[in-house]
Protein backbone atom coordinates (compact mmCIF):
# COMPACT_ATOMS: atom_id res chain seq x y z
CA UNK A 1 0.00 0.00 0.00
CA UNK A 2 2.86 2.25 0.99
CA UNK A 3 5.29 0.90 -1.91
CA UNK A 4 3.31 3.55 -4.44
CA UNK A 5 4.49 6.36 -2.00
CA UNK A 6 7.98 7.69 -2.31
CA UNK A 7 10.50 8.09 0.59
CA UNK A 8 9.75 11.91 0.17
CA UNK A 9 6.09 11.45 1.07
CA UNK A 10 6.85 9.58 3.91
CA UNK A 11 9.32 12.00 5.15
CA UNK A 12 6.69 14.77 4.19
CA UNK A 13 4.34 13.80 5.97
CA UNK A 14 6.21 13.01 9.41
CA UNK A 15 7.84 16.08 9.36
CA UNK A 16 4.69 17.79 9.66
CA UNK A 17 4.12 14.93 11.99
CA UNK A 18 6.70 16.81 14.20
CA UNK A 19 5.59 20.53 13.72
CA UNK A 20 1.70 19.80 14.53
CA UNK A 21 3.78 17.55 17.83
CA UNK A 22 5.86 20.67 18.57
CA UNK A 23 2.78 23.15 18.52
CA UNK A 24 0.03 21.18 20.55
CA UNK A 25 3.14 20.62 22.91
CA UNK A 26 3.44 24.40 22.95
CA UNK A 27 -0.29 25.74 22.90
CA UNK A 28 -1.28 22.76 25.67
CA UNK A 29 1.85 23.85 27.50
CA UNK A 30 1.45 27.41 27.12
CA UNK A 31 -2.23 27.19 28.19
CA UNK A 32 -0.88 24.83 31.61
CA UNK A 33 0.70 28.42 32.16
CA UNK A 34 -2.73 30.24 32.57
CA UNK A 35 -3.95 27.41 34.68
CA UNK A 36 -1.16 27.38 37.38
CA UNK A 37 -1.63 30.90 37.56
CA UNK A 38 -4.97 30.96 38.31
CA UNK A 39 -4.25 27.92 40.65
CA UNK A 40 -1.60 30.48 42.27
CA UNK A 41 -3.92 33.27 42.35
CA UNK A 42 -1.65 35.40 40.61
CA UNK A 43 -3.85 36.40 37.01
CA UNK A 44 -1.97 39.49 35.54
CA UNK A 45 -1.21 40.51 31.88
CA UNK A 46 1.65 38.29 32.04
CA UNK A 47 0.76 35.30 31.84
CA UNK A 48 -1.61 37.02 29.16
CA UNK A 49 1.57 38.38 27.45
CA UNK A 50 3.47 35.05 27.66
CA UNK A 51 0.35 33.37 26.15
CA UNK A 52 0.31 35.42 23.27
CA UNK A 53 3.87 34.90 22.63
CA UNK A 54 4.12 31.69 22.96
CA UNK A 55 1.16 31.29 20.43
CA UNK A 56 1.97 33.92 17.84
CA UNK A 57 5.63 31.93 17.73
CA UNK A 58 4.07 28.52 17.72
CA UNK A 59 1.36 29.49 15.07
CA UNK A 60 3.69 31.29 12.51
CA UNK A 61 6.45 28.04 13.68
CA UNK A 62 4.05 25.82 12.25
CA UNK A 63 2.81 27.65 9.25
CA UNK A 64 6.21 27.90 8.00
CA UNK A 65 7.23 24.10 9.11
CA UNK A 66 4.21 22.90 7.18
CA UNK A 67 4.43 24.68 4.06
CA UNK A 68 8.31 24.80 3.70
CA UNK A 69 9.98 21.85 6.05
CA UNK A 70 12.96 22.72 4.97
CA UNK A 71 13.39 26.30 6.86
CA UNK A 72 14.90 26.46 9.31
CA UNK A 73 12.81 30.05 10.68
CA UNK A 74 9.41 27.55 11.39
CA UNK A 75 11.52 24.70 13.67
CA UNK A 76 13.15 27.77 15.17
CA UNK A 77 10.15 29.83 16.37
CA UNK A 78 8.59 26.13 16.99
CA UNK A 79 11.27 25.33 19.39
CA UNK A 80 10.98 29.48 20.72
CA UNK A 81 7.51 28.38 21.72
CA UNK A 82 8.74 25.05 23.28
CA UNK A 83 11.05 26.61 25.90
CA UNK A 84 8.65 29.58 26.17
CA UNK A 85 6.09 28.10 27.74
CA UNK A 86 8.21 25.11 29.80
CA UNK A 87 9.49 28.52 31.41
CA UNK A 88 6.47 29.62 31.88
CA UNK A 89 4.34 26.47 33.40
CA UNK A 90 7.83 25.50 35.03
CA UNK A 91 8.28 28.61 36.91
CA UNK A 92 4.67 28.65 38.08
CA UNK A 93 5.18 24.78 39.13
CA UNK A 94 7.98 25.54 41.02
CA UNK A 95 6.48 28.25 43.11
CA UNK A 96 3.89 26.50 44.01
CA UNK A 97 5.52 22.99 44.84
CA UNK A 98 8.32 24.61 46.92
CA UNK A 99 6.59 27.60 48.58
CA UNK A 100 3.34 25.86 49.14
CA UNK A 101 3.89 22.36 49.65
CA UNK A 102 7.29 22.56 50.63
CA UNK A 103 8.87 20.59 47.87
CA UNK A 104 6.62 17.58 48.44
CA UNK A 105 5.08 17.35 44.77
CA UNK A 106 6.07 15.36 42.40
CA UNK A 107 8.60 16.62 39.51
CA UNK A 108 9.58 19.70 41.37
CA UNK A 109 12.77 19.33 40.69
CA UNK A 110 11.99 19.04 36.92
CA UNK A 111 9.84 22.04 37.05
CA UNK A 112 12.73 23.94 38.41
CA UNK A 113 14.95 22.84 35.44
CA UNK A 114 12.49 23.82 33.20
CA UNK A 115 11.91 27.11 34.86
CA UNK A 116 15.72 27.92 33.32
CA UNK A 117 14.38 27.57 29.89
CA UNK A 118 14.34 31.22 28.92
CA UNK A 119 17.52 30.95 27.98
CA UNK A 120 17.28 28.68 25.00
CA UNK A 121 14.08 30.95 24.15
CA UNK A 122 16.14 33.90 23.97
CA UNK A 123 18.68 32.17 22.35
CA UNK A 124 16.46 31.09 19.49
CA UNK A 125 14.61 34.11 18.95
CA UNK A 126 18.00 35.92 18.53
CA UNK A 127 18.89 33.22 15.80
CA UNK A 128 16.05 34.02 14.04
CA UNK A 129 16.99 37.61 13.75
CA UNK A 130 20.03 36.40 12.02
CA UNK A 131 18.95 33.93 9.54
CA UNK A 132 16.03 36.17 8.69
CA UNK A 133 14.37 36.58 5.70
CA UNK A 134 15.80 33.16 4.21
CA UNK A 135 17.47 30.88 6.57
CA UNK A 136 20.78 31.53 6.01
CA UNK A 137 23.20 34.51 7.44
CA UNK A 138 24.99 36.25 4.34
CA UNK A 139 28.23 34.64 3.93
CA UNK A 140 30.25 38.07 5.34
CA UNK A 141 27.70 37.19 8.80
CA UNK A 142 28.36 33.86 8.97
CA UNK A 143 31.01 34.30 11.61
CA UNK A 144 28.34 36.20 13.92
CA UNK A 145 25.99 33.61 14.05
CA UNK A 146 28.88 30.79 14.67
CA UNK A 147 29.85 33.05 17.45
CA UNK A 148 26.27 33.80 18.41
CA UNK A 149 25.52 29.64 18.18
CA UNK A 150 28.46 29.25 20.85
CA UNK A 151 27.62 31.99 22.95
CA UNK A 152 24.11 30.92 23.12
CA UNK A 153 25.24 27.10 24.01
CA UNK A 154 27.43 28.14 26.78
CA UNK A 155 24.83 30.78 27.90
CA UNK A 156 21.84 28.05 27.88
CA UNK A 157 24.46 25.85 29.40
CA UNK A 158 25.17 27.93 32.62
CA UNK A 159 21.42 29.04 32.97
Amino acid sequence: MTAGLGWSARRRRAVRALAVVLFCFAAAVGIGVIVVSVVLHQQGTSEVGELAIDLTCALVGIVIAWHQPRHPMGWILLGVACFFSLLGVGGGYAILDYTDHHGTWPLGAVAVVADQSWAPAIALFGLAFLVYPDGTAASRWRWVVRAYLVLGAVWTAGA
